[in-house]
């Protein structure tokens, strides 16, 4: 605490120049500068070449890198793993001066960490993937840096919706560049199965790791009509690890049960309870828990557990635990048998569960991490690790039964919660903007730092799908950057002015040159689709359904995004909704959206998406339209169709918004 109050001190008062998220512990302007040019090589001290390389790849350089030698002439980069007795793991120091900058780490991971630092002092536009350059400088500084907390993380939800392995090492990069070292892979849940395992090809085979179409699992928050959704092979989910270890990322699996378990129990039925069948109108049984009794569902978890051990040779396996619904427990006679024998609710039988699947995982020399419900039923073994995702209350009450406990109060720490009320997005968790991230102290009240084992931030993908790519880079950044600098830098830097001053001036243009969209704080910056680039022409809506008399159509073409329209019942084949500009309108694209305006529920699809450029003649646009859609014109438009195909999108009715229409 002595060394970090100094450090700090040599901070605090000067101006972040030049700009680094998260802060660093301690960093010194010097004189002078570092210029770059191609004869600039990378090299290391150690005979593990592999970030010397992935430097030189991110700068540029076609030389390969080599090992460090001493006497070596010219400028150079140097990286070294040093055993700075003084500094806690990952810790490092980046000395830049005008002849050399050398990257010396505690630890691998301190180097790793030493090297994004280092990438934040290279200028903007020599980031991007195509950048050509003679030379550019480097500031001289010298950096002396550690992490605040050891488990910085981020949870990625890819059951609701697919991201594959390229978009997942997309993200490990975004995370590296803000020193992040956990990502929390939610790989299981109700809407999809994303595992490849050869004791159970099924699960990928018949169809759990999609949604729709001749999937057992149907689409809850999806493409109604359509197969949507994939998996990892098992050769893909090894890349994804070998490259987050490159990045000191250690990946931790997701095996959500008992509950979130649906798209498991469409493919095996007989995990689930015996008892009534808790089916919806369309005859689609929603049970999603195991059964806690029966003796050959633990034999099925230990085989799937033995194959998520083999991919990730990381120590942590998280088991979920969360959200577990109580009747499908208390209608089975089996488990109310159970419960009445060892005296506990179905909360005590999570937790029974939960403690048998920890023994799985601690005889193959594992550790367990389960959600913060898991443990309100009683003692789990005290090495298992608690997500505490509910609110800070769940973080105090973890840290107070004792538990390694990772905060992530959804109040916080979920982004894909609204950054304002206008906004789409989920709003369970509340507002959620960039200041109030900043603002979040994770430590409970009257605890040290070493309360808890860290932080970790959360996107869940209902409304990824729904959005498009950008969609979570937007919902991302830059309150990912103001969660990184709470994980990272002291308690004690925590002015929001200066944050975000900083981050204005210095780090979202890194953003943009990397290729990453995010929210500025007057809107989107770096989208396709911007707000200034919007434009209102008037035109009408119709339909062969009525709309109702709360929700007109008129509201789907009256330029509001709080307004919408609503039929009486759901589309069925051969329905149809038309779109007439009053005057043809040219533009440069025209999305229409249908269903909520945060999850894809009550959409219009499967639809022909049509256009007219004379108001007689209509051409194709998308034949297999699921919810919406995106048109490129050609030349001026007149008028847009969709014509239901399908027969009905499972709800009781549809809605359709306000045309997206850029210039």
């Amino acid at each position: 605490m002595i060394v970090a109050t100094l450090l700090a001190a040599v901070y605090c008062g000067r101006a972040a120049v030049p700009g680094l998220v998260p802060a660093p512990v301690s960093m010194r302007e010097m004189p002078g500068e570092f210029v770059f040019d191609s004869g600039v090589g990378v090299f290391c001290e150690y005979h593990d070449t592999e970030l010397a390389d992935y430097l030189a790849r991110r700068l540029y350089i076609t030389a390969p890198s080599e090992i460090w030698s001493y006497g070596r002439q010219g400028k150079y980069i140097r990286l070294a793993v040093d055993k700075h007795p003084d500094l806690p793991e990952e810790g490092y120091r980046l000395l830049v001066s005008s002849d050399s900058v050398v990257v010396s780490g505690r630890d691998r991971g301190g180097l790793v960490c030493g090297i994004h630092t280092f990438l934040q002092l290279v200028p903007p536009d020599i980031l991007p993937a195509d950048a050509y350059f003679d030379t550019f400088t480097v500031p001289c500084v010298e950096i002396t840096d550690y992490p605040r907390f050891p488990y910085r993380g981020f949870s990625f939800d890819v059951a609701r919706t697919f991201t594959d392995a390229r978009g997942v090492m997309r993200l490990l990069e975004q995370m590296a560049f803000h020193k992040l070292n956990r990502l929390h892979w939610h790989l299981t849940d109700d809407e999809g199965w994303r595992i490849e395992l050869d004791e159970f090809p099924e699960l990928t085979s018949k169809g759990a790791a999609y949604r729709g179409d001749t999937s057992p699992v149907r689409n809850i928050y999806g493409e109604w009509g359509r197969k949507y959704g994939g998996f990892y092979t098992k050769e893909e989910i090894r890349e994804v690890v070998s490259y987050a270890r490159l990045l000191n990322i250690e990946i931790i699996p997701e095996f959500d049960l008992p509950g979130h378990s649906r798209a498991i129990a469409r493919i095996y039925p007989e995990i689930l309870c015996r008892g009534g069948v808790d089916t919806t109108a369309a005859g689609y049984d929603m049970r999603k828990v195991w059964c806690a009794v029966k003796e050959e569902n633990y034999d099925l978890i230990e085989k799937i557990l033995d194959e998520i051990c083999d991919l990730f040779p990381q120590a942590m396996i998280h088991t979920g635990g969360d959200e577990v619904p109580p009747e499908q427990w208390e209608t089975c006679p089996d488990c109310r048998a159970l419960m009445e024998r060892e005296g506990i609710d179905t909360k005590g039988l999570n937790t029974l569960l939960q403690n048998r699947v920890g023994e799985m995982l601690r005889r193959r020399g594992r550790s367990q991490a389960v959600w913060n419900e898991a443990v309100d039923g009683g003692f789990l073994d005290g090495s298992a690790v608690v997500s505490a995702w509910e609110n800070e209350n769940a973080v105090a009450e973890a840290v107070k039964k004792g538990y390694r406990t990772i905060a992530m109060p959804s109040q916080f720490c979920y982004f894909d919660m609204k950054q304002s009320a206008g906004e789409y997005g989920l709003a369970w968790g509340g507002i959620i903007d960039t200041r109030r991230v900043y603002e979040y102290e994770p430590v409970p009240m009257g605890y040290g730092d070493d309360a808890i084992l860290g932080v970790e931030g959360a996107f869940w993908t209902e409304t990824l799908l729904w959005n498009g790519r950008w969609w979570m880079d937007y919902q991302l950044f830059p309150r990912l950057c103001a969660l990184a600098e709470r994980m990272w830098s002291p308690a004690t830097f925590r002015d929001w002015t200066e944050f975000d001053g900083r981050l204005s001036k210095y780090h979202l243009p890194r953003l943009s040159a990397l290729g990453i969209g995010y929210r500025g704080s007057d809107g989107i910056k770096y989208l396709p689709s911007a707000p200034g680039n919007r434009i209102k022409p008037a035109y009408t809506v119709s339909g062969s359904i009525p709309c109702t008399a709360k929700n007109p159509y008129s509201n789907a073409s009256d330029g509001s995004d709080k307004t919408f329209a609503r039929t009486v019942r759901t589309p069925l084949g051969g329905d149809w909704f038309e779109y007439t500009f009053d005057k043809p309108v040219e533009c440069t694209s025209i999305t229409v959206k249908t269903g909520y305006s945060a999850i894809p529920r009550f959409v219009v699809g499967p639809a022909v998406l049509e256009v007219s450029y004379d108001g007689e003649n209509y051409q194709t646009v998308d034949d297999n339209f699921g919810y919406t859609g995106t048109l490129f014109p050609e030349k001026a438009v007149h008028k847009i169709r969709l014509t239901v195909k399908g027969f009905g999108n499972g709800e009781e009715a549809a809605i359709l918004h306000d045309l997206m229409i850029e210039r």
